[in-house]
């Protein structure tokens, strides 16, 4: 047996080991009877651990320490014990007992690293357990999946793969051990090749593993493949518990039906699934919004969805102008009005937006801010015919400045020649000037002839 007053000074300090007590007393000697005992107790507790009642095992455990209280495989069970009932102080100092009483038990450091990393937060001592853990043996692949789930989440990506590529040569049938591959390779390198190979290979082993058919369908349905997406995700909620993922595959269950399947009862159903799981999903909020519009046109709803979205993510422009136009479609014009300038301040490079906005103050018969906001349009795109016709008609039938009219429907029509109801107006007005200019010249000829009479009267008289 190897004790920490066996481990060079060097080696001690660079793992760290300094700073366990070093049991200097020999060990614990007992009777023949007190040994058999601890030996039907410890077999016991170890069948009461397998069978999962924990709590009997740690009773077996402690009458094993207090007749010998330098038993480590009897300090590292309890520990383990502790460990899975959340009594992590109670683990963290059994396994530190074991350490102390014997160094060189790799299985226990590897335990150790997990504990301090997970639920104490110690993340360099954590580091050192498992790598002193892996000097001691290389081959206990459960340490090497560890130390790679360590080293990801430190970002530290291409030895986090080393040590998930090692895990799987000793353990090559594991699935988590493929799943945690290639999350790295996903997540960690942007590798989704790589990725799906490791998600599809952790299902052949475990078709029922939730994770990896979850991370699967979001590179499906990242890259366009819906209907391997949906195969996926309807596994995950076949399979599922109360797993975190489950909202978010309602989620995209629902986008996939609304805006790629069109398949809106379907996607109002995974749309309520999603929000009843979590309802500050702000994304889920604004698009069961546009569903309700489209589908049910239903306005109300839909103005109660993108309030909640904006509840939770108020800085949206794209949902303040979906609450902008519902709020216009349910006549409230003022509002929508004032949702629409609130999103342009946020986004004033927002072409649409300016000319939606013009079309609520056009409604509200607020024509200088209308014609303020066409203008606006036509800085982005003067080829727009919409823009160019409504300015007509807010010249035409509402501000009787027909010369502005006349020359918005020009521009219309220079645009597109087979615009047959701007060619309608504009034939209108250009008969109304015609018209007008005959008028002018009838009244200029009476006048003149008037005149002339009148001359010629003067003239009589002379």
């Amino acid at each position: 047996m190897i004790t920490l007053a066996d481990i060079p000074k060097e080696i001690a300090s660079s793992y760290g080991l300094e700073t366990f007590t070093k049991e200097t007393k020999p060990a614990h000697y007992i009777s023949f009877e007190n040994a058999k005992k601890v030996k039907e107790t410890f077999a016991l507790a170890v069948q009461s651990f397998n069978d999962g009642n924990y709590q009997a095992a740690m009773d077996a455990y402690e009458k094993c320490i207090k007749i010998n209280p330098t038993d480590e495989s009897s300090h590292y069970n309890m520990g383990l014990c502790m460990h899975l009932m959340g009594d992590y102080a109670g683990a963290r100092a059994h396994y530190e007992k074991v350490i102390s009483l014997k160094v060189n038990e790799p299985e226990c450091w590897n335990n150790y690293g997990n504990l301090l990393e997970n639920k104490f937060k110690e993340l360099v001592r954590a580091r050192k357990a498992y790598e002193f853990s892996l000097m001691l043996d290389d081959t206990i692949p459960e340490t090497h999946n560890n130390l790679g789930a360590y080293l990801e989440r430190a970002g530290e990506n291409g030895k986090a793969l080393r040590e998930f590529e090692r895990a799987l040569e000793l353990a090559p049938k594991n699935a988590r051990f493929h799943f945690n591959y290639g999350n790295c390779a996903h997540y960690g390198l942007n590798d989704t090749r790589l990725a799906l190979e490791e998600y599809t290979a952790a299902l052949e082993i475990d078709r029922n593993f939730v994770w990896a058919a979850f991370h699967r369908g979001q590179i499906y349905m990242q890259t366009g493949q819906f209907d391997k997406a949906i195969e996926d995700y309807k596994n995950v909620i076949k399979n599922a518990t109360n797993e975190g993922c489950l909202p978010v595959v309602h989620k995209n269950l629902a986008r996939i039906y609304h805006s790629q399947k069109k398949r809106f009862k379907d996607a109002d159903y995974h749309y309520k699934m999603a929000l009843r799981a979590d309802p500050t999903m702000a994304d889920c909020q604004n698009n069961y919004g546009t569903l309700l519009v489209e589908w049910k046109d239903d306005p109300e709803a839909a103005k109660m969805c993108y309030e909640q979205s904006l509840k939770y993510l108020p800085d949206k422009p794209d949902t303040i102008i979906n609450l902008a136009l519902v709020l216009e479609k349910l006549q409230k014009y003022d509002e929508s009005a004032e949702m629409f300038e609130r999103a342009l301040k946020m986004d004033p490079m927002n072409a649409s937006a300016y000319y939606h906005v013009a079309g609520v103050y056009f409604k509200n018969k607020n024509w200088k801010q209308a014609i303020e906001k066409y203008e606006k349009c036509l800085t982005f795109n003067k080829e727009k015919t919409s823009v160019w016709f409504n300015l007509s008609i807010i010249y035409e039938n509402h501000l009787r400045d027909y010369k502005k009219a006349y020359s918005c429907l020009k521009k219309v029509l220079e645009i597109d020649p087979d615009d047959q109801e701007a060619r309608v107006e504009f034939d209108k007005i250009e008969e109304y000037f015609t018209q007008l200019g005959r008028n002018e010249a009838m009244k200029k000829s009476y006048a003149e002839r008037k005149e002339a009479r009148e001359n010629a009267r003067r003239q009589s008289r002379q």
